[in-house]
């Protein structure tokens, strides 16, 4: 893709105003040195680009087979929205959710769009401590890092209903040198929306040290898959709107053939 040949290199030491608005190539380490992600709610706090909340809740969860002959509602913990079914609530008290910590690469600061893209090159770790106020604060009940909701505290099972909070943060304490292709918008790096595939967001973190040319050929990669699979959905959009159609006029015809008999 010419864009991204034509990408700037810059140094992450130091911002050039003249690749503001421009795609940037950007090698470097990051830190978030006295930066936390933090989820507000329940006061958890890490030390860390990306903070997770997990929301699970007991209910009946649906499974269908291969050929939809033995599809069957089994109860299990699952992140899922409630299906319509038994004794299932309608919603869960509290959604999962990611919160972002401030992150540099070296004067450059990362948006979060592309901090979501450092998740392949790290490790999700248990967050441990979480804080037994905040647990009794809210009604819930605080074991092994885990916040439990139940229907009925006393019951010595888990009933439908019951719900877990528990957290993981992205540890990337092993990663070293990146290179981030980007839109340079000041001190941002963010992802790019290109004008002719809207569909198709340029912006990517690599593992190391990088050069234009092995980056453009990544990306080429992904830009002729993404490419592929939207014209795909296209065609077949097309055919079922297309199959659609030609039921409904067989339907009128159907029903008109129907009126003239019976008048």
């Amino acid at each position: 893709m010419p864009l991204i040949r034509a990408a700037e290199t810059a140094q992450s030491d130091k911002v050039a105003p003249e690749n503001d608005g421009r795609i940037v190539l950007v090698s470097g380490r990051i830190s978030a040195d006295g930066y936390f992600a933090h989820d507000e709610t329940f006061d958890v706090r890490v030390d860390a680009p990306i903070l997770r909340r997990n929301v699970d809740m007991y209910q009946w969860v649906l499974h269908r087979s291969a050929r939809n002959q033995d599809d069957e509602y089994r109860l299990e913990w699952s992140d899922r929205e409630p299906a319509f079914y038994a004794d299932n609530p309608r919603s869960k008290p509290y959604q999962g959710r990611m919160f972002y910590s401030q992150v540099m690469l070296g004067e450059y600061e990362l948006s979060q769009e592309l901090l979501a893209k450092l998740e392949p090159h790290g490790s999700w770790t248990p967050v441990r401590g979480l804080g037994r106020a905040t647990a009794e604060r809210f009604g819930m009940v605080l074991a092994n890092d885990v916040y439990y909701i139940y229907q009925n505290v006393e019951s010595r099972y888990v009933e439908v209903g019951d719900t877990r909070i528990y957290f993981h943060a992205l540890n990337v304490s092993e990663l070293g040198d990146i290179t981030v292709l980007a839109r340079q918008d000041g001190n941002m790096l963010t992802v790019h929306r290109v004008d002719d595939d809207r569909f198709f967001m340029m912006g990517n973190i690599y593992a190391g040290i990088i050069g234009v040319e092995e980056v453009a050929s990544i990306e080429e990669g992904e830009f002729a898959f993404a490419k592929w699979v939207f014209v795909g959905l296209t065609v077949f959009f097309a055919l079922l709107t297309a199959l659609t159609t030609w039921f409904n006029v067989g339907d009128a015809r159907a029903v008109e053939r129907i009126r003239q008999r019976l008048s």
